[in-house]
């Protein structure tokens, strides 16, 4: 994997990225050289670390693409007998990576909601309510921010639960999965 020219991360040093995130006691001795975010990707991925690399692309990721490569990997991950509402969250999160308005954030709140929150399509669904804005519902008068990592964590969950719907090829998904991110990070749609 090439890590070279992510031009859209939002962290120069992964140390920034990882923030409170837990990982593997391996990804965490890493981070004492306090290596650049592409430097540390690269070396989880050689030392076949790919949950933490997915967990701390998720975050390094702006919103708004951690959302759609959530998106991405929830759509791929869909059965046909998938319940309706699942497919429901995961357009609704779609939409607002089109259409970033309040309203459209908004809505996928209720849609990952009803989606039980056990499913990538909800988590990229809330991933997208957490996103930016507030917590707090539309009629409140007090605004609750989400925490800046909410939405990265909400996508690496929804990549995370698309993998393990596929265990013997799990690996293999996560390669994919941080191509795609790659991608994204160096401009493109994340559609490899």
């Amino acid at each position: 994997m090439d890590f070279g020219d992510l031009k859209k991360l939002r962290f120069e040093f992964a140390r920034d990225a990882v923030g409170d995130l837990e990982l593997s006691d391996e990804a965490m001795a890493m981070l004492k050289a306090n290596p650049t975010t592409p430097d540390f990707l690269g070396a989880c991925v050689e030392q076949g670390l790919l949950a933490d690399a997915v967990r701390v692309m998720a975050i390094a990721l702006p919103r708004r693409e951690a959302v759609w490569w959530a998106c991405l990997n929830a759509r791929a991950a869909r059965r046909d007998d998938d319940p309706a509402v699942r497919l429901k969250a995961l357009e609704s999160a779609e939409r607002w990576v089109f259409k970033p308005t309040e309203a459209e954030r908004n809505k996928t709140y209720e849609l990952a909601d009803i989606a039980r929150f056990d499913c990538p399509e909800s988590y990229a669904a809330i991933a997208a309510f957490w996103s930016g804005g507030s917590m707090a519902p539309p009629e409140s008068a007090v605004a609750v921010p989400p925490g800046d990592a909410l939405t990265g964590t909400a996508a690496a969950a929804a990549v995370l639960l698309a993998a393990a719907r596929e265990p013997k090829t799990i690996e293999a998904w996560y390669r994919r999965a941080l191509e795609q991110a790659i991608d994204i990070a160096k401009g493109g749609s994340g559609r490899v």
